[in-house]
């Protein structure tokens, strides 16, 4: 994030890495893992969200609630939020 020339190349670097967890967690190949589609669309509840955010915090160095997350409009969304919130100068 803190190397990314724009906001966008950011987000995207931070939604592919998302995308990449949530294929893990789900067993799911990467390709089906929609950005435009949200954390609960894929089956992520409150527990599944606290192991996204304990993954998510120290490697995008941000804080954010589980609330948050699950509150987010799609993977996408999120990835922007992260970003915002570690270089809010973009």
């Amino acid at each position: 994030i803190q190397q990314a020339a724009s906001l966008d190349e950011a987000a995207g670097s931070v939604q592919q890495a998302v995308v990449g967890k949530i294929s893990d967690m789900f067993a799911l190949p990467v390709t089906d893992v929609d950005p435009g589609k949200s954390l609960t669309y894929y089956g992520v509840d409150s527990l599944v969200a606290v192991e996204l955010r304990n993954w998510l915090v120290p490697n995008a160095r941000v804080e954010m609630s589980i609330f948050e997350l699950l509150g987010s409009s799609s993977l996408k969304n999120l990835a922007a939020n992260v970003v915002k919130r570690v270089r809010p100068a973009f």
